[in-house]
């Protein structure tokens, strides 16, 4: 790429990182909230840093936490975790697009390469559950 595309998507990044901080302090903090997704980097050598992971989508962590739930006799939770962990991944990304020179922007999902498959060991162990083994 040239400087000038380069200069431009900066452009960009800047405009919508100005309208961002236009936005009231509980809108923001809120927003990260809706979206599911937060820095679990903070709980780093925590119990809560899988919770956090699992929160985010993490299969591996869905996978740690339901064993352990099921590991403790809460079915129940195991079940939750287990099957948001065995659940196959779509292959979509959101892609942020601006709009025009207003500085608003919109989201496109879009395509990404390969899904990714539901956690393996996930999957066995809900079987399991539900056979009654």
């Amino acid at each position: 790429m040239t400087l000038g595309v380069y200069l431009f998507i900066f452009s960009r990044h800047l405009k919508f990182l100005s309208f961002a901080l236009k936005l009231p302090l509980p809108l923001i903090a809120l927003c990260g909230c809706t979206a599911g997704f937060q820095d679990c980097g903070q709980y780093a050598g925590t119990d809560r840093y899988t919770e956090c992971l699992a929160s985010n989508g993490d299969q591996e962590a869905q996978y740690q936490l339901g064993l352990a739930a099921y590991q403790a006799g809460n079915t129940d939770t195991a079940i939750s975790w287990l099957e948001k962990s065995a659940k196959p991944r779509d292959n979509r990304t959101p892609v942020f697009i601006p709009k025009g020179n207003s500085g608003d922007v919109r989201i496109e999902m879009r395509e990404s390469g390969l899904s990714k498959p539901g956690h393996i060991a996930a999957q066995e162990l809900l079987d399991r559950i539900n056979s009654g083994n």
